[in-house]
């Protein structure tokens, strides 16, 4: 499956015929009957972080968890950082 998130979001912030538009291709892919959850008003804790993740651990075991706090799952990239 391809990964609709960035086009979903260009379109709903079109309104009404961006909503339409997602009804439509869900329809094309026999997926509009199919029942999720999205929360809204998700909080994405990383991006209250304030200048930081804290000192990196020495040891190896410590440095995964570590690392699994600070990365992204999907991109492995860092996440952002408040610079408050």
């Amino acid at each position: 499956a391809r990964c609709f998130y960035e086009e979903a979001t260009a379109l709903l912030l079109r309104g009404r015929a961006g909503c339409e538009e997602i009804k439509r291709k869900l329809s094309e892919e026999r997926l509009l009957g199919v029942v999720v959850w999205i929360c809204a008003f998700a909080v994405n804790q990383h991006a209250s972080i304030c200048d930081g993740f804290g000192p990196c651990p020495s040891s190896l075991e410590a440095r995964k968890e570590y690392d699994s706090k600070r990365l992204s799952p999907v991109s492995g990239q860092e996440f952002p950082i408040c610079k408050c």
